[in-house]
């Protein structure tokens, strides 16, 4: 696992064609601009295509995301969308603020028609079961769903490292 960026409170990670991101903070420009180029990276020894798992460690910071940076997202999304394969979102937590998270998330990829399967969660482990067979029928890069947790896990701990938990 390559770490791409693990400071103010987002972690970026790859591991072949596969995006790790947590958001534990309001993502900003720059985090998406260190994002875009870890994209190009993964994309450039990648030509099926990358697979991407988010987690939002924080609901309640994500709605606090300012314009330019929504903007940018957008803009990265929309660019990309054509060599992305599979995009799984977690957002963990209870109560207004997560569910609100999960709602916004799922009415975007739904309005947004994208070309590639992208849902929305409360758990990582929701998300890994969901995430690993589609990975596999895109990827030559298999995973069971141990070792997907297993990446994931060497993500986490260098975020929580870094950033606590």
């Amino acid at each position: 696992m390559q770490q791409h960026w693990n400071k103010e409170g987002i972690s970026i990670a790859s591991e072949h064609d596969v995006i790790m991101m947590i958001y534990g903070a309001v993502p900003e420009a720059r985090h998406f601009e260190a994002l875009q180029h870890v994209e190009e990276e993964v994309l450039a020894k990648n030509a099926h295509g990358m697979t991407i798992f988010n987690l939002m460690t924080r609901p309640s910071k994500m709605l606090g995301i300012g314009s330019e940076a929504r903007t940018l997202a957008m803009s990265l999304g929309r660019r990309m969308a054509s060599r992305t394969n599979v995009i799984a979102n977690v957002v963990e937590g209870d109560g207004f603020f997560a569910a609100t998270c999960r709602s916004l998330l799922a009415s975007i990829a739904m309005l947004g028609a994208q070309p590639f399967p992208q849902k929305t969660f409360s758990s990582r482990g929701e998300g890994a079961d969901w995430i690993v067979p589609l990975h596999n029928t895109k990827s030559p890069h298999k995973f069971t769903e141990h070792a997907w947790r297993a990446l994931f896990e060497d993500v986490w701990m260098e975020f929580t490292l870094v950033h606590g938990k």
